[in-house]
């Protein structure tokens, strides 16, 4: 990675082997996993004459020309004050006329914020004395950084992270303001205190995203990488198709079945018998994180059931294994209703559902139709007529479950 100096405002390329070279008398200052000198890093959104790599080389004089310098100058002085000799800015210490380096970069950014010792989070817009909200006119304002998609790992990676506001006043910690956060922005206070990211269900990580914005189709996806721990090659001008590469690399990763538990806008007409084929289909994977906005109350398992394989991405569309049965308000039996290994709020004692339609009668193939609506199972005994939310044994099969909307009972099968 590359770091500039708070104080020579020169930029250094740092590798395990070049590194041990120059800290070898100083390794008390050494990040031993990727062999770096202890560094703070910037978070902040881009604004106008944003100083760049090809900026920062020679005498610097373009650099010192751009609105973005007054930036670099505060974020080092604030750096040094703390005892940082280093720091790392993404406009300048990117070269993004590589699309080596900038895929290099963008799939290690989650963990170079991880490993970095403070992060400075600016906030060009906010004027108060929070980090939460700025007055503008009488209103109050949520400081444009919450609202982009990158700030979101940002926000979650590191250490520590410290607000400042326009004039570079301190207005608090994320650990401060954690609550307040959590509640304003719906990113879980678990995360923001540290803790373990990949025990939240995929359904949810992706709700903190359904209302943050990029400038770029496509960065939806590569911005939420490391949120998900995934690798992947970035291609630009792919467009929403990157967003379903994410989640295919997901599934390779996890057999979270919230990554289904998605809903399109309610005004999108339900599916009727009379539209056969011709009616709007859709597969199991999502084209936005937007889609997940009502999915905060989906969970996930913390086990698999036994011998549930993992979905597979295939060139006609997912392999996946989940229980279904006949969908009793559909007579031609080519509609049925599926259910996730994802239960709907804290208690696991209701389990997510999807409808779907068979297109073809010669093997299992299916869309998704009613995508506005994610139904809500629970156990069932039809011997006693009794309906059980109190849980059960996600690792054991179900053989008969009631849709709580519809107030149906359902046999299941295995497809």
């Amino acid at each position: 990675m590359r770091l500039l100096h708070t104080k020579l405002l020169t930029l250094e390329s740092f590798t395990e082997s070049k590194s041990h070279g120059l800290l070898v008398g100083a390794l008390r200052d050494v990040v031993p996993e990727y062999a770096v000198p202890t560094f703070a890093i910037l978070s902040h959104t881009w604004e106008e004459e944003e100083v760049v790599f090809e900026d920062m080389q020679g005498d610097q004089s373009l650099a010192r020309s751009k609105a973005g310098w007054a930036k670099i100058i505060k974020s080092c002085e604030l750096a040094r004050s703390e005892g940082y000799d280093w720091i790392w800015i993404d406009t300048c210490c990117i070269d993004k006329t590589s699309s080596a380096e900038l895929s290099e970069a963008i799939n290690s950014m989650f963990r170079w914020y991880q490993i970095s010792a403070v992060c400075y989070a600016y906030l060009s817009d906010a004027t108060g004395s929070q980090p939460i909200r700025t007055v503008d006119d009488g209103l109050a304002l949520s400081p444009r950084w919450y609202s982009r998609g990158w700030t979101l790992q940002e926000l979650i990676a590191p250490p520590q992270v410290k607000f400042y506001n326009k004039r570079w006043d301190f207005v608090g910690t994320r650990e401060q303001h954690r609550v307040c956060i959590s509640t304003e922005y719906g990113v879980d206070e678990y995360a923001l205190s540290g803790g373990d990211i990949s025990r939240i269900s995929i359904a949810r990580r992706m709700a903190w995203m359904s209302r943050r914005e990029t400038t770029r189709i496509e960065d939806m996806a590569y911005c939420m990488l490391g949120i998900f721990s995934v690798n992947m090659p970035l291609l630009y001008g792919e467009g929403s198709n990157a967003f379903i590469r994410l989640q295919e690399e997901i599934l390779k990763l996890s057999n979270d079945q919230s990554i289904f538990c998605w809903r399109q806008h309610a005004s999108i007409d339900s599916y009727r018998e009379e539209y056969g084929d011709t009616f709007m289909r859709s597969g199991l994977l999502a084209d936005s994180p937007r889609l997940f906005t009502t999915s905060r109350i989906v969970s996930q398992f913390q086990r698999d059931r036994p011998g549930r394989p993992h979905a597979v991405s295939t060139s006609k569309g997912l392999m996946v294994q989940v229980l279904m049965c006949n969908d009793k308000c559909y007579e031609s039996g080519e509609v049925y209703l599926a259910v996730l290994d994802c239960p709907v709020g804290h208690v696991p004692g209701v389990m997510a559902g999807i409808r779907l339609k068979r297109v073809s009668d010669v093997s299992n193939m299916f869309v998704r139709v009613d995508t506005p609506q994610i139904f809500q199972f629970a156990k069932y005994d039809s011997s006693e007529t009794f309906i059980d939310i109190s849980g059960f044994n996600p690792t054991v099969e179900q053989e008969e479950l009631i849709c709580l909307r519809m107030r149906e009972s359902y046999t299941l099968t295995r497809l």
